[in-house]
């Protein structure tokens, strides 16, 4: 499918009085047309200081969009076939080697381009608190989110709330090879919260497990606790990319 893309930059600088810092918002409008279908993105930056952002994507589109990934709307908000739906708004904080966002993101996870192994490739923008520590040679990433519900029973009396921990860490021996370890653990549980626990971004997950296990949490129906353990390798040339990835 053919589309004509136009792009239009804005940047603003706004000062804002009887607040201690200044405020730069960046707008960024990337309009993609076509003879059957569309899409107009919006997207904005605010950045708060220079370390702290809040980032919101938002779109007009046709229903027909080809979007490269899944992006759910109810069907009583479509008109002529048009919807106005936004796919990321969440905050960020990055300063030197460290990266913190809570909110509404998209998914990356793994070596490609396109999440497969841990994540589906087409899954939708999802809740979740994601963190990064990258220097030359490591990199370990970490990332909460808040999956959809499950009821239980006919009636829907119970709702068995559902989260997904994922934790990667990468050491680069070179500038060519990078060796990665994985880790998943999807939570499980009627009104179940987040545990502080699997917040620990170097206790293994299945320790975790053990802990839930032992300590009697897992006692309501629809309680559980699946881990997911991963490895790849990832050679990339200075045009090409190439890896290999497991997962039990």
């Amino acid at each position: 499918m053919m589309f004509v893309k136009l792009k239009i930059f804005l940047s603003i600088l706004i000062f804002l009085p009887n607040i201690f810092f200044s405020q730069t918002a960046i707008l960024d409008f990337s309009p993609n047309l076509s003879p059957t279908t569309f899409n107009l993105p919006l997207s904005a930056k605010i950045e708060l200081s220079p370390s702290v952002s809040i980032i919101q994507h938002s779109h007009l589109f046709q229903t027909n969009y080809p979007f490269r990934f899944y992006l759910p709307y109810e069907e009583s908000i479509v008109r002529w076939k048009r919807v106005i739906q936004t796919s990321e708004s969440f905050i960020q904080f990055q300063k030197d080697a460290y990266l913190i966002s809570l909110g509404k993101m998209q998914q990356g996870f793994g070596p490609g381009q396109l999440s497969g192994v841990f994540l589906s490739p087409t899954s939708p923008p999802i809740d979740q608190l994601f963190l990064k520590y990258l220097t030359p040679s490591f990199k370990l990433q970490f990332q909460l989110m808040r999956l959809d519900n499950r009821s239980i029973g006919d009636s829907n009396s119970q709702i068995v709330n559902r989260w997904y921990y994922l934790r990667r860490l990468s050491w680069s021996p070179s500038k060519k090879i990078t060796i990665s370890l994985s880790e998943g653990m999807v939570v499980t549980g009627v009104n179940r919260q987040f545990e502080w626990h699997y917040l620990n971004p170097m206790n293994p997950f299945l320790l975790d497990e053990n802990h839930e296990i032992s300590n009697g949490y897992l006692a309501e129906k629809g309680d559980s606790d699946n881990a997911l353990i991963g490895f790849d390798i990832t050679y990339t040339n200075n045009s090409w990319q190439a890896y290999t990835e497991w997962v039990i």
